[in-house]
Formats: structure tokens, C-alpha cells, sequence
């Protein structure tokens, strides 16, 4: 079933509803059983006890004749409706789903030989009637898709856009009902709602709770016959988090199937930070833990803090004169759920406003980890395939001037075990390269492509291919994280945010054993791009998509068209295509292409937005600024 909470979801799924794939974990620790953790169940029972806890009397029930009686038995007390798909069933007494009023019926209840049938036939009729009301089904292992969204205590708002993206990434063009929860501190609200596919929804977190002094988040949950065929859980709200006329703009979290002792290990560099307060978002969602703290290691420094099991979400801040001068802050607790991290510096800019930026957690060892000296066998692979003209983690970043609004740059100090030695690659704005060099990132913090050896002097420098120098840095590639990071500044008010860096390591055409893609192996062969996150609009606000056309393959020649397609929260679009040869990058800035973005995207101000390419895997990011210099970035996203 899907779960009341997180807590609840997790539990079920280590306890309850997987016992074949609990078996086959004894077999193989090792293998992913994707077709367990994507997997729910549903009884009876359960869904009655959903319909008693929101207070529903009204039931249609869409089932077989000893479905209904089953219902009929259980719940005695409930105004009951029998109705079936089965022309047998209403030759006996039954209705015809399609000729009943669902306005009538506070609840729909699906079950019996045919629920798949009557599940899907009973969201497309009340999505029409009342999508807010919840139709629910009982049946054994339908696949689900959720996701979280933590926000600090300190934010003035957050907005997410929930998009019923499944056409899109697995040909699913049915309604689909998502229940919507909305956790601060201990208190938790919910709601369901029906979307079409490309239909959306934009959560306000002042809307459920105008006034509040504790962590919150939103959570989605989503099930039905099938979703992802298997593949994923994953579902990502994009959502925006403001702080002191600042904003920062983050994916979703998505971690389940864990077990409450799963142990989680972070860190991030101080001098990244930007001198402010450092918050961490804490998920309290595992009700049995077995160790309820969660340490916060500054350098030599250790601070433990006992969490709350009352509250689903908690957080856990650093101030800046508490980490000023430090080189590292990591946590370390047990549990699931995923964090955010939020850097706030209040009056930085010269508008006099505060500066929030964020990112989610990755995995990374806190205390330094010793390098582990290369192979020689791997040091050869190496020089073979830099000889060859491959690039092995290769980062493509766009070059700006003085004069443009947007300075784009990177950081890598909270990789483990550190490392500052690239290798540096410049291209013109046609793609064509024309210098290379080698680079030392000798001082902590961010660096801007601007400031690059060989990029400052030389205007004709657009592109910069930035790769970790792994002959020269020496330590075994296996295990090793770069931990690049891509950040963006507004180079007036001095706003900046930060997202994960993504890899360039596309449109190569062949396999090379031990290289990442995040679509697996094959990624990297056949170029395609088909990415998700979101639009912003009106009230002063502008987003721009920057597009970077690269390659881990530096003889890599390709002319590509990317489509980028808007929708409204009611699912109608618009489409424009943008060429883009490679080695090159384009700032696309949305209400350039659709001068009416605003009045398309409607009071909301928010749509879900897609970037696609049947030619290349383009790497796309989303910048969003305000009239007065707040900046916000994050890198779409595939599923």
C-alpha cells in the first residue's frame, strides 16, 4: 500500500510486502532486485482503514461480485455502490462505471480479478468529476514512485512543482492519483489529486503552514499497475527555497528501502560555503533506530545531537563563527530519507539581501581518506586512452566576460581524498579546440572559468573541458569520487548557487570499461537527451536553460537540435528548437523564446519543463534570476 508516512512506507517495505525479495538478499547481498523496491502491496484492510482515518462514508466499490461481498462484510457501516467492468457482474445487479455520477461518491475503492481495468477507469472518470478525491485499490505488488523535498526551518517559503512526467520516460499516458503529504516538525498533512499526463502541481509550503518554526517537507507518492516497468522508485519534485529575497532551486530526494541502521556519511568543503550559517536537513522517517544521534564533525571537532523521534524532519545547523576558518564540515547518522544542505549568508550582496544556497547530499567519507597508490596496469590504461583522445570524467564549462550577467564555476575540495590537478582544455565559440594546458586548483573554494590559466587572456576562449589529471594526481580511480561541483554567481549582486557537475562523458560511440554515465554503461554510446526540471515566471523572475554540447571524445563533430518544451500545470505546451554544435554551449533564456511565458504559466509561475535530442546527450542546466540579482541553479535531470 502506499503509506500513511515515510516511516511507515520503509517499514513496510523491509517487513511486510517483500518477503520473496528478502529471501533472495540472503542469496546475493550484492544484487539490486529492482522489481522488489519498486514494488507495493494493498489490502483490504488497509485501504478501509485509509477510507475510517479521512472520515469517508460515500464508497463506490469497482470490483467482481465476491469483491464486493468481501467489502460488504469488512465495512457494514459504509454506504456502499457496487459497480464492475464485467458485463456479467451487471447482469447481476452491478452498474456500469461508466454511466455513474462520481460526484456522489466521496471514495472509490478498487479491487477483484479486473482492478487494474477498473482502477484505471475509475481515475480517468474522476479526474474529471473531482480529482481531489481519492480512488484507492487492493491488489499485490503494483509498482510505486516517491519522493521528498526538506526544507529548513529558516526559510521564508518553498515552492515545488509535481509533474506527471511518466510519458515521457516510460510511455505511461494514464491518470495517475498521487497523495500529497506535508510534514513540519511532528505534524503532518495530506491530500490526493489526479493528474493527466504532463498535468502538474505547485505546492506552497505557506499554504499548509502560514507560520512555522521547524523543518518541513513535502512528500509524493505515487502507485498504479505499472510506472516504471520495473526500473526505479524515483520520484523528483523541483522546487525553489527562499531565504532573505534570495532563492535556491533543488531536485527531489528519493531513498526508501533502507535499512533503519543504513549509516550515512557527508561532507562538504567550508571555504564552498560562502561564509554563512550551514543547515543540514535531518529525516526522521526510520521509527526504530538503533542509534537516534546524529554527530557533526568541523575538522578535529565532534558535536553529537539527540533527535527527536516525535518529528519526521528535523535539522541540524553550524554557524558561521562556529566553522569560520575550518576546512571541512561532515555529518554522520543512521537512517534513510536523503538531506539537503543550506548555505545562508544574511546581507551579502550589494543589494543588501541575504544569499541561500543548496544542494543535496552525496555520499562521501568525512575523516580524510589516504590515497591508494595507482596500478601500473591502470596508469597505462590511462596514458592509452589520453593518447587515443579521450577524456575520462571530462566537465564542460561555459566562459563568460566582464560584460554578462552570469559567471559559471566549479569546486571540487570536498572530494575524498582531496585532489587539484586538471588537465584543461579550451575551445572557441565554434567548438574548434585551441589551447590545452595543465591546471592546479591551488586555493580553496569556488573557481570561475574566467579566472582559468590561458582563459583570462585569451577572449576567444568560450569552452572550457576541465578533467581530473589522474596520471598526474596518482590514486587508484575505483572508489574515487570527483565530487564536482558546478556553481553559478551573479556577477552585479553577487547571489550564487550550486548543483551537482555533470559529466561530459557522452556522444562517445563506444563502451570504455570503468567510465560513468548516469544512464549506465551504454549511456555514453548512443547520444540522446531527455531531461526534466522546472520553468519559472513573472514577478520579476526569469530562467534560462544553459546547454552545453560535449564530448568524453575529443575528435567528437556533431551539429545538434534540442527541443525544449514548456508545459502549464494543466498539461498544454509549447515547443521551440535550438541548434547547438559541439564543443559549444547556449544560455536559452525562456521568455526570450516565449515573450508571454508568464501569462502561459499563470498565476502559479510554475511548469514543468523538458529537454530533448534525438542526436546528442546534451547537458542541461537551469538558471533563474530575479529582477534585483538573486540566482538560483540546478542540473536537469533523466529518469
Amino acid at each position: 500500500m502506499i503509506p500513511v508516512n515515510l516511516g511507515k512506507l520503509a517499514r513496510n517495505l523491509k517487513t511486510t510486502l517483500f518477503p520473496r525479495a528478502r529471501k533472495a538478499r540472503k542469496k546475493d547481498r550484492n544484487k539490486k532486485h529492482h522489481s522488489a523496491m519498486t514494488n507495493v502491496s494493498q489490502s483490504l484492510d488497509d485501504v478501509l482503514q485509509r477510507v475510517a482515518a479521512d472520515q469517508q462514508h460515500r464508497v463506490l466499490v469497482i470490483g467482481d461480485k465476491a469483491f464486493f461481498a468481501m467489502v460488504r462484510e469488512r465495512a457494514p457501516h459504509l454506504l456502499l455502490k457496487w459497480a464492475s467492468c464485467d458485463v456479467a457482474d451487471v447482469f447481476d445487479g452491478a452498474a456500469n462505471p461508466a454511466g455513474i455520477d462520481f460526484l456522489e461518491q466521496d471514495v472509490v475503492i478498487c479491487g477483484g480479478k479486473d482492478v487494474a481495468a477498473g482502477y484505471r477507469l475509475a481515475l480517468a472518470r474522476m479526474a474529471v468529476a473531482d480529482s481531489t478525491r481519492p480512488v484507492h485499490w487492493v491488489a499485490q505488488e503494483w509498482e510505486f514512485c516517491a519522493g521528498t523535498f526538506p526544507i529548513p526551518a529558516e526559510a521564508d517559503d518553498a515552492e515545488a512543482v509535481l509533474f506527471n512526467h511518466f510519458q515521457h520516460f516510460f510511455g505511461i499516458k494514464d491518470n495517475l492519483q498521487f497523495r500529497i503529504e506535508i510534514y513540519c516538525g511532528g505534524v503532518t498533512k495530506h491530500f490526493y489529486r489526479i493528474l493527466g499526463a504532463n498535468e502538474s502541481l505547485v505546492l506552497r509550503l505557506s499554504d499548509y503552514f502560514p507560520v512555522r518554526s521547524e523543518a518541513a517537507a513535502f512528500a509524493a507518492f505515487v502507485s498504479h499497475p505499472v510506472l516504471t516497468r520495473g526500473r526505479h522508485y524515483r520520484l523528483r519534485l523541483c522546487g525553489d527555497v527562499f531565504w532573505h529575497d534570495s532563492l535556491t532551486t533543488l531536485h527531489g530526494l528519493h531513498e526508501f528501502n533502507r535499512s533503519p541502521d543504513h549509516k550515512f556519511e557527508f561532507r562538504v568543503s567550508v571555504p564552498d560555503m560562502g561564509g554563512g550559517d550551514v543547515i543540514l536537513t535531518l529525516p526522521n522517517y526510520a521509527r526504530n533506530l538503533t542509534d537516534a544521534r546524529v554527530e557533526t564533525t568541523c575538522d578535529d571537532r565532534h558535536v553529537q545531537m539527540e533527535r527527536n523521534p516525535d518529528k519526521l524532519i528535523e535539522e541540524v545547523r553550524s554557524t558561521a563563527g562556529d566553522i569560520a576558518g575550518k576546512r571541512y564540515l561532515g555529518w554522520n547518522y543512521a537512517g534513510y530519507g536523503g538531506s539537503n544542505w543550506y548555505a545562508l549568508t544574511p546581507q551579502s550582496g550589494p543589494n543588501g539581501h541575504g544569499i541561500i544556497a543548496g544542494n543535496h547530499h552525496a555520499s562521501v567519507p568525512v575523516p580524510t581518506l589516504p590515497i591508494t597508490p595507482m596500478p601500473a596496469e591502470e596508469r597505462a590504461e590511462i596514458a592509452k586512452l589520453r593518447q587515443s583522445g579521450f577524456l575520462l570524467e571530462p566537465y564542460a564549462l561555459p566562459v563568460t566576460r566582464d560584460s554578462e550577467m552570469l559567471r559559471f564555476g566549479f569546486s571540487c575540495d570536498s572530494a575524498n581524498p582531496a585532489y587539484q590537478d586538471f588537465v584543461l582544455h579550451m575551445f572557441d565559440a565554434q567548438g574548434n579546440r585551441i589551447a590545452e594546458g595543465h591546471y592546479c586548483k591551488s586555493t580553496a573554494g569556488p573557481v570561475f572559468t574566467d579566472e582559468l590559466p590561458g582563459v583570462k587572456e585569451n577572449e576567444a576562449v568560450a569552452l572550457v573541458v576541465l578533467t581530473p589529471d589522474f596520471e598526474r594526481i596518482g590514486t587508484r580511480r575505483k572508489g574515487f569520487k570527483t565530487q564536482f561541483d558546478l556553481v553559478a554567481k551573479h556577477r552585479a549582486s553577487g547571489d550564487w548557487d550550486v548543483t551537482e557537475g555533470q559529466t561530459s562523458w557522452r556522444n562517445v560511440g563506444l563502451v570504455v570499461p570503468n567510465t560513468v554515465h548516469f544512464a549506465g554503461p551504454m549511456g555514453a554510446v548512443v547520444g540522446r537527451t531527455n531531461l526534466v526540471a522546472r520553468a519559472r515566471a513573472g514577478r520579476g523572475f526569469r530562467t534560462a536553460v544553459v546547454a552545453v554540447h560535449a564530448s568524453g571524445r575529443m575528435d567528437y563533430k556533431s551539429e545538434a537540435a534540442l527541443t525544449l518544451t514548456i508545459f502549464n500545470n494543466g498539461g498544454e505546451r509549447r515547443e521551440a528548437d535550438v541548434a547547438l554544435s559541439s564543443f559549444s554551449w547556449r544560455c536559452i533564456w525562456l521568455d526570450e523564446i516565449w515573450p508571454d511565458l508568464d501569462a502561459f504559466l499563470g498565476s502559479a509561475g510554475l511548469g514543468p519543463l523538458l529537454a530533448t535530442s534525438y542526436t546528442a546527450d546534451i547537458n542541461c542546466q537551469i538558471v533563474t534570476v530575479s529582477a534585483d540579482g538573486a540566482l538560483s541553479l540546478q542540473h536537469m535531470w533523466g529518469y
